[in-house]
């Protein structure tokens, strides 16, 4: 016999994941996701020299070892999309909650209010707070909590004309990477 408190746990983590979004099958494998060679970003500590370059948000990352990207995927918000990215070390599009994410959107085409709402409809309020890294803009927030039970921080900035959207977060904890924020850069 099935728990319920398990299957309602899981339904309601397999809805927070689907969210308001659809998504379509990757593009094409591009050049516009791949590990680079060292930069002179001191990495920290458990993360590896190489950075994950992203030609699409124009941004790097010293990622922990053995994490890879898989996408772009296009995801339809309402009338317009972004890519997603995601990040570990086995990642899919199916990397429910623990999975780290990187969007990349036309900034005057998607906001973080509209890309906050199609996470979780269902959640409570989310404060935007300012900040920097790196000497980079950044505003961060904190989508989930409520009836959903599981809170995420995504990071997010604007380059070049382009909304650039991170979740970096241990996949077990969910807690932020915070040493890996800490090696953005602007490429």
């Amino acid at each position: 016999m099935h728990n319920p408190k398990i299957l309602i746990l899981a339904s309601l983590i397999a809805l927070l994941a689907a969210g308001c979004a659809s998504v379509s099958e990757p593009a094409a494998p591009s050049a516009t996701s791949e590990r680079s060679t060292p930069s002179s970003a001191a990495p920290t500590n458990g993360v590896d020299a190489g950075r994950y370059v992203n030609a699409e948000a124009g941004i790097s990352l010293a990622l922990p070892e053995g994490w890879t990207a898989a996408g772009p995927f296009s995801v339809a918000v309402g009338d317009t999309s972004y890519n997603l990215y995601v990040l570990g070390r086995e990642p899919s599009l199916e990397g429910g909650p623990g999975a780290s994410r990187l969007i990349v959107a036309a900034d005057e085409k998607l906001s973080i209010d509209a890309f906050i709402a199609s996470q979780c409809s269902t959640c409570p309020p989310v404060e935007i707070t300012g900040s920097t890294v790196n000497g980079i803009p950044i505003q961060r927030a904190i989508i989930g909590g409520g009836g959903v039970p599981f809170q995420v921080e995504w990071i997010f900035l604007e380059n070049d004309g382009r909304l650039v959207g991170l979740s970096i977060h241990d996949p077990q904890t969910l807690e932020p990477l915070m040493d890996v924020s800490a090696t953005l850069l602007l490429e």
